[in-house]
């Protein structure tokens, strides 16, 4: 009867450690979570950024325009955008161009990244 009663506890315990641990797996952030709401905070924190930094055009050749510029930027190793592609009106891209040129990023996790950022310059 002992050895039985043993052999239970036993048996119980190890029932409740493997329950232990598969709680303490499950539990754990799951990688492509943390990855998909790093993207989404790093997005926001992008966006942010360029919309304090470009702002609508006061300049007389570019406020009368309107329109909308679109641009594929990088961050580069040194924190500084890298413009890979733009399209717009050829006044609101330049304008937009000689704003992207002052801006730089602090956060490492940035660098090598590759966003499209919208401009809307419209009324």
């Amino acid at each position: 009867m002992q050895y039985l009663k043993t052999k239970t506890t036993r048996i119980i315990m190890i029932l409740a450690i493997m329950a232990l641990s598969t709680t303490m797996v499950t539990a754990t952030t799951n990688p492509a979570a943390e990855n998909f709401r790093l993207a989404n905070f790093q997005k926001q924190q992008l966006k942010q950024v360029l919309d304090r930094a470009v702002d609508y055009p006061k300049q007389a050749d570019v406020s009368n325009e309107a329109g909308l510029v679109k641009a594929e930027v990088r961050i580069t190793n040194d924190g500084s955008l890298e413009i890979i592609a733009i399209n717009g009106h050829p006044a609101l891209t330049a304008y937009v161009q000689a704003q992207l040129a002052n801006i730089s990023f602090a956060d490492y996790r940035l660098i090598g990244k590759s966003f499209i950022a919208k401009f809307d310059f419209r009324n």
